[in-house]
């Protein structure tokens, strides 16, 4: 192990990582063998050795992806034990690169690289980005669609954009939604989910995840029995995806009047549910064609006049 004789009048006294007497056994594989180790605040040090000496071994159980048999592990203070909450916030600090790349095949390079403190810290994608820790120079020719996406990001004042190829729109958007969203939900999330053919194409792709407490809501009234991808389904599906609870919303859709349609708002179940979703952390929905092929138009919402007069004035999508 050697210091980095360049930064030697930047280390401080701190001890930001402390192994002291640590062992680890693979069955009857000794493979780290009374571990003694102290690295300060700035320090940076090297670990060589030939091939399953240990190196990765020790690394990972500074981050706890696996546990010491014996000895104590100590990182800027907080020994690791077996307490979730301890492991939680060290891992918030601890940056680690695995030897196989893992990455995410939807994002850019650098979006791969800001996820640490994005999902770790909680930062918005654009403060992840000015804060430095990453920097990337290359040809913008090489990423069109994600300078662009970063021009619309700046444009509207939005967290993040993802920009599908355009190879087959109709199976890229729902594989990139899909992942993406399942960046998004955390732990104990109330997750609204409108309705819609990309929207039951996102869930039909989306993969199995067993996430804790999460709440999938419906965001919208019921259709018929001719739609093969109604509200309830596009819902029950996602929460199923998720392991999560679903909450359906069984009222119609579309009401003959709007007296009907006050009555029901204002019956105890459905006014309880309609107060929830602004509770909601997180919304899926997508925005549709303004056409007669409109799934409003089919679901007798508005009627093709309707819809005309709206693109006529400058509507450009419908979001349901």
């Amino acid at each position: 192990m050697a210091a980095d004789a360049a930064t030697a009048m930047r280390i401080s006294d701190k001890v930001m990582i402390e192994m002291s007497g640590v062992h680890k056994w693979f069955g009857d594989f000794h493979v780290l063998k009374n571990i003694n180790l102290m690295v300060r605040e700035g320090e940076r040090i090297v670990i060589a050795g030939p091939s399953g000496s240990g190196k990765s071994t020790l690394i990972r159980c500074i981050n706890h992806l696996e546990t010491h048999d014996a000895g104590k592990i100590v990182i800027d203070g907080i020994e690791l034990t077996e307490d979730l909450k301890r492991i939680d916030e060290v891992r918030r600090e601890v940056g680690m690169v695995f030897q196989q790349f893992n990455l995410f095949p939807h994002l850019s390079v650098l979006d791969n690289l800001t996820l640490g403190p994005i999902r770790a810290r909680g930062m918005s994608r654009t403060k992840a980005r000015e804060t430095g820790i990453v920097n990337i120079s290359t040809s913008t020719q090489l990423f069109t669609d994600d300078v662009l996406a970063r021009q619309v990001e700046d444009a509207l004042k939005l967290d993040a954009v993802w920009i599908a190829p355009d190879r087959d729109e109709a199976s890229e958007v729902p594989v990139l939604a899909a992942s993406v969203f399942l960046e998004l939900v955390r732990k104990g999330d109330r997750i609204g989910v409108a309705w819609g053919k990309t929207i039951y194409a996102i869930a039909d792709v989306m993969s199995y995840a067993d996430l804790q407490d999460v709440t999938v809501v419906q965001l919208c009234g019921n259709l018929g029995a001719p739609y093969s991808y109604r509200p309830d389904q596009c819902t029950m599906e996602i929460a199923r995806r998720l392991n999560a609870q679903g909450i359906n919303f069984y009222a119609p859709l579309v009401l003959s009047t709007e007296e009907l349609a006050r009555d029901l708002r204002a019956e105890p179940v459905i006014r309880e549910q309609l107060a929830s979703i602004p509770d909601c952390d997180l919304a899926l929905y997508s925005v549709g064609t303004v056409d007669a092929e409109s799934h409003v138009i089919k679901c007798g919402a508005l009627n093709a006049p309707e819809l005309e007069a709206l693109r006529k004035a400058g509507a450009a999508g419908v979001i349901a």
